[in-house]
């Protein structure tokens, strides 16, 4: 038994666990509400390839399922893409899917119709596309390159089938 009369200091057990299990619960949610996912621009080239290959084949989907063209942008850090607004105008039909964090120096690089492009000299999304997938399932015929030299992974659309990364 013990004589001293002041409490011990210190937490309990059972108080830092809800402690810890509130702070864990606060970090999940700033995480997803901020993007999604942890470290998105350590992504591999496979990784950027595939989430970019999925996004192709459901913009192309879109296109042929709302029978009207959707439009691609590249741009240096990933892709947007659009739907015509009237008039001529383009406006995003989702939100911009960044690629690599750092951008072009990080290694992604466009060619379309077989001409390199340089996507920060296009940054109007309201212009039309420089690729265009068609509600009859054609596209412009277009290559992506993730990664640096012949490390990259490269996805291609030969204007009549889905996206391939190789």
């Amino acid at each position: 038994m013990r004589t001293d009369p002041r409490p011990q200091a210190g937490f309990t057990l059972v108080e830092l666990l809800v402690v810890v299990s509130i702070l864990s619960v606060l970090a999940l949610g700033v995480a997803l509400g901020t993007g999604g996912g942890f470290a998105r621009s350590s992504d591999s080239p496979r990784r950027m390839a595939d989430r970019f290959a999925q996004a192709m084949n459901n913009a192309r989907d879109r296109a042929v399922l709302g029978r009207r063209v959707v439009g691609v942008h590249p741009r240096p850090d990933g892709w947007l893409i659009v739907e015509p607004a009237g008039e001529g105008r383009w406006q995003p039909a989702t939100q911009a899917m960044p690629g690599l964090a750092t951008g072009a120096a990080s290694g992604l690089r466009w060619q379309i119709a077989g001409q390199p492009v340089l996507p920060g000299a296009r940054a109007d999304h309201s212009a039309p596309p420089l690729i265009r997938l068609l509600p009859d399932g054609r596209s412009t015929v277009f290559s992506a390159a993730f990664g640096p030299g012949r490390a990259a992974v490269v996805c291609r659309s030969d204007g009549w089938s889905a996206v391939v990364c190789q």
